[in-house]
């Protein structure tokens, strides 16, 4: 079964994502806070990040650049409501880029596709 970090500042949506993604499968730990997130790499074996682009604690793009100093292979999807940013180059080293929405299909789809490319 594949981990699964979700790092996303909404309550409601760390419910969301933990509900829908636990039915497909996937073991699932989901944090509030950047820094609690690099809390949980440094301690926890994860297979992907899903990464909330805008966090309080972390400027726009300094939480992925941390997470792959320390784990370069590790796949990340970034997911937010900003679709302007899908072009931003800083997003580049993220597996997929995931704009926020009530139907998880396409990031339930990133997600599988990110973590078999990990796999192979």
């Amino acid at each position: 079964m594949a981990r699964v970090l979700i790092i996303e500042d909404a309550a409601e949506l760390r419910r969301l994502y933990r509900l829908e993604l636990e039915l497909e499968g996937y073991e699932i730990i989901a944090v509030g806070s950047g820094n609690e997130g690099l809390e949980i790499l440094a301690r926890e074996k994860i297979d992907a990040v899903v990464l909330e682009f805008l966090l309080p604690d972390f400027g726009r793009l300094q939480l992925m650049d941390d997470i792959l100093s320390r784990q370069r292979y590790l796949p990340i999807i970034i997911n937010t409501g900003y679709d302007q940013l899908r072009h931003d180059f800083h997003c580049w080293g993220a597996e997929a880029f995931v704009v926020k929405s009530s139907d998880l299909a396409e990031l339930k789809g990133a997600l599988a596709q990110a973590i078999a490319a990990a796999k192979s």
